[in-house]
């Protein structure tokens, strides 16, 4: 498939949707002390990806995105960082964030529409 000369990635992730998701996250990460905040990350990423598409010059849809990440694989990568972020007194948050947003980009492919 030849892809158009001008092509984008729209996201049709809503206000609404965002603070729904922070909400929930936030209620979560209370209830589990602070660790569930680790995972948010991760399926923030997931939610925002998997209501994204790459459209036209025109603005037709000509695939989505979809990521994959379940919980277990969100698990095995967070653990390995808590354990860092405890090990380093809190500095592996720096590098943390970057390597989530590359782990769930690596877990993200194209679903062309027909």
């Amino acid at each position: 498939m030849a892809l158009p000369r001008l092509t984008q990635v729209k996201s049709e992730f809503s206000v609404g949707s965002s603070i729904g998701t922070v909400i929930v996250w936030m209620l979560l990460t209370l209830i589990t002390l602070g660790i569930a905040a680790f995972f948010f990350p991760y399926f923030y990423q997931k939610d925002v990806l998997n209501r994204s598409f790459v459209v036209d010059g025109t603005g037709t849809k000509m695939g989505r995105l979809r990521c994959s990440i379940g919980f277990g694989d969100a698990f095995g990568h967070a653990f390995l960082w808590i354990l860092l972020t405890i090990i380093t007194l809190g500095l592996a948050l720096f590098i943390y964030q970057i390597r989530v947003t590359r782990f769930v980009y690596n877990h993200t492919e194209i679903e062309w529409l027909d």
